[in-house]
């Protein structure tokens, strides 16, 4: 009975997880432009010259912008353990959109479910397969396998969120309405970026 408590309490949190990356992606992703618009801006009004710092430069800003995303090696992806290769294969077996006629209205449906657990295999995302075993009711066993695959999914994910976090985006976000806040944030990118 423990074992399956503290499967269901990773699988949680890895749903947990999955959300709050989701929302700082969004939240990134708005403030990613809006982070440009108040940096130009404050460059403007400081009369800092953008684009000599720039070409003055540029190798610098070259080698910071490749190590900040840097592509993650293949060998990252973790091996499905057997218990996890089984509830992919049950669940594929289950909606594999070939198992339904196509003027069937659940054939998209279908066609989705299959889609996310391939996805998931491909990324070896076991958090995400497991999700979708739970939300379909398949049986699950050796509780131990499941909970160290979930462990790896969590992990990563808390991998992308720091690095969401860790962005002048977020920091920008962060500051609310606060002017002192985002000058300071420019500030502390000014310096990262050419040492100003």
């Amino acid at each position: 009975m423990i074992k399956k408590l503290k499967y269901k309490r990773l699988l949680n949190k890895y749903k947990a997880l999955e959300t709050e990356l989701e929302f700082a992606k969004e939240v990134t992703r708005y403030y990613g432009p809006q982070f440009e618009i108040y940096y130009r801006q404050y460059c403007s009004k400081n009369t800092i010259d953008i684009d000599k710092l720039n070409r003055e430069n540029s190798a610098k800003v070259a080698k910071i912008f490749t190590t900040c995303n840097p592509e993650p090696p293949e060998n990252q992806k973790s091996s499905p353990n057997y218990n996890v290769k089984n509830i992919f294969k049950e669940l594929a077996r289950k909606f594999h959109p070939d198992k339904i006629s196509n003027d069937d209205p659940l054939k998209s449906e279908y066609e989705e479910i299959f889609k996310s657990i391939t996805a998931a295999m491909d990324e070896s995302d076991w958090g995400k397969l497991l999700s979708i075993a739970e939300e379909h009711k398949v049986k699950l066993k050796d509780y131990d396998s499941l909970c160290t695959s979930l462990q790896i999914s969590i992990d990563n994910i808390d991998k992308k969120l720091e690095k969401e976090k860790t962005s002048y985006s977020w920091a920008l976000f962060l500051c609310e309405d606060s002017e002192q806040c985002k000058e300071e944030v420019v500030k502390k990118f000014l310096n990262h970026l050419f040492g100003i």
